[in-house]
């Protein structure tokens, strides 16, 4: 079945909770990360990149760090303070996360992204597409929605490579590489999606991502890998491409979910076992199209 929508919008609704009011962004995206000199140019991107895609995005940076917050500022984001943190090491809480920044923003969309991430126009063009096919009731606006994706890796990332849409292009064409189908660096939800009810997983740690998945096909909610549509480049450092692996507390994750489910399917979390998936089609639309799941992607 495909689920054919347009990248523009037409006729918009103002009743419809998945479209903005006049002068409201798309999506507000936020993220969060910890202060370290290999990093500074990897975040800086990230500063830069997003405010670029103002007035369809919304930049929101959770830091209890005074210059972190003093830099984010000047780049035009909005900060918030970390308030709910857990492991030794103090990491943000990510349905806290998504719970505050619903309190200071009225965008239909709001996507936590691990913070090396950039965008190009496309998560606009995705999003402004799904927005038409829930208008058009090919999908149930009172059903929660869950996008993910696979990124692209590229390393070193400069200033220069990312100071327009087609230079990030022509970055991703000629050096990016396709990360697998397990990582899952950005989780893009409608305001409906149940965040105060969820567990209490922390970011940049191991299971949420594939949790994540895996725990709204359980729930009926809609899943969509976006792979094909939306453009999502990883900026690769020396610190490589399993950071995650590698941080203390990694497996706290995983015990948490353990303790709460008698067993979690994570093979099922894959971006390719989302039910949904986008693509262009021939007429330069997006569309949206349902899987046919093999056993392992089954829940």
């Amino acid at each position: 079945m495909v689920l054919s929508s347009s990248r523009k919008r037409k006729n918009e609704s103002p009743g419809d909770a998945t479209i903005p009011e006049k002068d409201t962004p798309l999506i507000t995206l936020f993220t969060s990360w910890v202060t370290k000199p290999e990093k500074y140019l990897c975040h800086n991107n990230t500063l830069f990149n997003w405010n670029s895609l103002k007035p369809d995005i919304l930049s929101i940076l959770f830091t209890n760090e005074s210059y972190v917050k003093k830099e984010a500022l000047s780049k035009g984001w909005q900060v918030l303070p970390i308030r709910v943190t857990a492991t030794k090491e103090k990491v943000p809480v990510l349905r806290h996360m998504f719970m505050d920044v619903m309190r200071v923003s009225n965008t239909p969309f709001l996507a936590y992204v691990n913070g090396d991430m950039l965008f190009t126009k496309s998560i606009v063009a995705t999003l402004k597409s799904l927005q038409k096919a829930i208008r058009s009731s090919l999908f149930n606006a009172s059903y929660p929605v869950l996008i993910v994706g696979q990124r692209l890796n590229v390393m070193n990332v400069s200033a220069d490579e990312i100071k327009s849409e087609d230079k990030i292009r022509a970055m991703a064409k000629s050096r990016g590489k396709l990360f697998t189908e397990w990582g899952e660096d950005y989780f893009i939800t409608t305001r409906n999606y149940p965040w105060k009810n969820l567990p209490d997983v922390v970011i940049g740690r191991l299971a949420y991502d594939n949790w994540m998945v895996w725990n709204a096909k359980r729930s009926n909610f809609y899943t969509i890998d976006a792979t094909k549509t939306l453009l999502a480049i990883h900026q690769t450092t020396k610190s490589g491409n399993f950071e995650g692996h590698k941080k203390p507390d990694g497996n706290y994750n995983n015990r948490l979910i353990q303790k709460m489910y008698k067993k979690v399917k994570y093979v099922a979390g894959r971006t390719s076992c989302a039910v949904y998936k986008t693509s262009n089609n021939s007429k330069g639309y997006i569309e949206f199209s349902k899987r046919t799941l093999n056993k392992q992607c089954q829940v």
